[in-house]
């Protein structure tokens, strides 16, 4: 399945919503919604914000981050390629590897092992 997403605006990825009946008026719960990227996905250039509640999973098979603004959860179980640039804003990436063959910077918080023989500028976070 060759799908390939061109897009120069947001592509927003939402979770079910649950209401409280007892409520009144009903509440909303904030929807958390888990975007998986699958099958060496590649995304390049712009943002990807994961919201509060969500999270950006990438699975065994590995995805490319390349020139992308990153901030929000981020669950690797295989390996993170990192080309271009990547910029943490915030952003909490845990589990699996990061293949860094460009440059990671910014602001966030890595448990991730990292290899190759790309740079890493902490700009604050851990």
């Amino acid at each position: 399945d060759d799908v390939q997403v061109a897009n120069g605006g947001t592509i927003q990825v939402e979770g079910a919503v649950a209401a409280d009946p007892a409520a009144t008026p009903a509440i909303l719960a904030t929807p958390a919604a888990t975007l998986t990227l699958k099958d060496g996905t590649t995304i390049t250039g712009g943002a990807v914000t994961v919201e509060a509640g969500g999270n950006l999973d990438i699975d065994a098979t590995g995805a490319t981050l390349d020139d992308v603004t990153l901030s929000g959860s981020v669950t690797v179980a295989g390996t993170l390629t990192i080309e271009g640039t990547v910029t943490l804003d915030g952003a909490t990436i845990s589990g699996g590897k990061i293949d860094d063959k460009g440059t990671l910077s910014g602001n966030g918080t890595i448990s991730s092992v990292i290899t190759d023989t790309g740079a890493v500028t902490a700009d604050g976070g851990t």
